[in-house]
């Protein structure tokens, strides 16, 4: 009798790990995935592939800071390709949205929140790209005045010759001034603690700072982001690029945790 109790309980247990697991791999696919690369990258994003192989509709865009593409787009004009594309999930049936970003991608996720605030959750990789660190520092304030100049005297279609900063590297950039501008402007949409600022809806929120970042701490802008009961910040001894890799089982909780909200 106590042997076929077990044998009952097994099976009743095995059925509902079938069940749930059948649940989840429905559900997984009516969430989609936007995940964008980090400056001079390429897509994929961010651990693109182990969500696919989740079952997560994923798709991962080239950025305009893109190794291929060298600016060729404003701020402002790559912000709206992002919510052609959310739209997009959107209306071929994904219930549920996150948007992921790395690096320069995850600085577009928070510039992305400050305009648009339709996403369901969002994970942040090593958030970097500091225009009014640049500025402060004296890396950019003379161009970035000289094109300030140039705007204001109506000439933002003119080429424009700059430097562009990547975790200590450096690479002479050509585009145009109003280009320039939208990513480089200390006051503009790629101030993250100013994006941040401008979030008015509680969205759950990933935070992953690398070795690279973790000294600017939570009050940079992850404290100025409205509060969530899912939302994480971790920090990690992991370089920049591996922090994704290395966070993976946290990004796939915390995906799980907002699709099971």
């Amino acid at each position: 009798m106590h042997s076929n109790l077990k044998t009952i309980r097994y099976i009743l247990s095995f059925v509902l790990l079938v069940f749930s697991t059948i649940s989840f791999a429905d559900k997984s696919q009516e969430v989609g995935m936007v995940l964008l690369h980090g400056k001079w990258g390429m897509p994929p994003g961010p651990l693109a592939d182990k969500f696919k192989d989740e079952g997560y509709q994923v798709i991962s865009p080239s950025m305009p800071w893109s190794r291929a593409r060298n600016y060729d787009a404003t701020y402002e004009q790559n912000i709206e390709d992002i919510h052609q594309i959310i739209q997009k999930l959107r209306n071929d049936g994904s219930k549920l949205v996150i948007l992921g970003g790395l690096s320069f991608g995850a600085n577009a996720v928070l510039a992305y929140l400050s305009k648009y605030q339709d996403v369901d959750g969002v994970m942040l990789f090593s958030p970097g790209h500091q225009p009014e660190r640049f500025y402060a520092r004296g890396l950019t304030s003379i161009s970035v005045d000289q094109a300030r100049n140039l705007l204001q005297s109506g000439q933002g279609n003119m080429g424009f010759t700059f430097t562009d900063f990547n975790q200590g590297r450096n690479r002479d950039m050509s585009s145009t001034v109003s280009i320039y501008l939208s990513y480089f402007d200390p006051n503009g949409l790629a101030n993250m603690p100013k994006s941040a600022s401008l979030v008015s809806k509680s969205i759950p929120v990933l935070c992953v700072m690398s070795s690279a970042e973790k000294s600017l701490g939570k009050d940079y802008f992850f404290s100025k982001l409205p509060s969530h009961p899912l939302s994480k910040y971790i920090e990690t001894p992991a370089s920049h690029m591996q922090a994704p890799e290395v966070t993976y089982d946290d990004a796939s909780t915390f995906v799980k945790n907002v699709i099971n909200n």
